[in-house]
C-alpha cells in the first residue's frame, strides 16, 4: 500500500490553487519512499480510484472561513519587501483528520462545496470495509505566498513521515 499526497485545486482560479503550487513545488523535491504525488485538480469523484491502495492519503488544498474557528489557526500576516512577500507569521494553514473533514460537510464555512469530504463519505461506503486508510487534509486559507506553500508542503510530508517511517515518489498528473 501506497502512501499518497494528493493536491487538489483548479490552476485557473487564484483562490482556488494553492493546492497545485504546493505540487509544483513538491515536484522538485525527494519525497518520502512509497509516497506519490498527484495532481488531483478538479477531478472530484474520479480520484475515488488512487485512494483504493493508499495507507496514508493527505489532501492539500485551498480553504476558506476556518480563521475565526476555534479549531483553526491565527490569520496569516503578509509584509511585502521588494514586491516578495515576507511572513511574519504562517499560521493559517490548517491540518483535519478525516473526521473533522467529515464533520465540515454540512458546514457552511467549508468553501469548496463539500468536495474532499463528499468525496471522503463516497469512500467509506464503498471501500471502507476492505480498506484502512488514514486520511488528512492540508488547508491552505487566504492568500498563497512562497513561505505558505513552503509550510503547507512540509507539513503533508510531516504526516507521511509520522506515519510510516518508510516511505518512493512517483509524480502523476490526472
Amino acid at each position: 500500500m501506497k502512501n499518497k499526497i494528493i493536491c487538489i485545486g483548479n490552476r485557473f482560479v487564484e483562490n482556488d490553487c494553492a493546492g497545485i503550487k504546493v505540487y509544483e513545488y513538491l515536484l522538485e523535491k525527494r519525497l518520502p519512499d512509497n509516497t506519490e504525488l498527484i495532481e488531483g485538480g478538479i477531478a472530484g469523484l474520479n480520484l475515488l480510484p488512487f485512494l483504493e491502495d493508499a495507507s496514508t492519503v493527505v489532501f492539500v488544498d485551498s480553504i476558506s472561513g476556518f480563521s475565526g474557528k476555534p479549531s483553526s489557526l491565527t490569520p496569516h500576516e503578509h509584509h511585502h519587501k521588494n514586491g516578495e512577500c515576507i511572513c511574519k507569521y504562517n499560521k493559517d494553514i490548517v491540518v483535519l483528520k478525516e473526521e473533522d473533514i467529515k464533520q465540515e460537510l454540512n458546514d457552511p464555512h467549508y468553501g469548496h462545496h463539500s468536495g474532499v469530504a463528499y468525496l471522503l463519505t463516497i469512500f467509506s461506503n464503498i471501500y471502507r470495509k476492505e480498506h484502512n486508510c488514514n486520511f488528512f487534509l492540508v488547508g491552505l486559507e487566504g492568500e498563497c505566498c512562497k513561505k505558505k506553500i513552503e509550510e503547507a508542503a512540509k507539513k503533508a510530508i510531516l504526516i507521511i513521515n509520522k506515519l510510516h517511517k518508510n516511505s518512493k515518489s512517483t509524480p502523476m498528473i490526472i
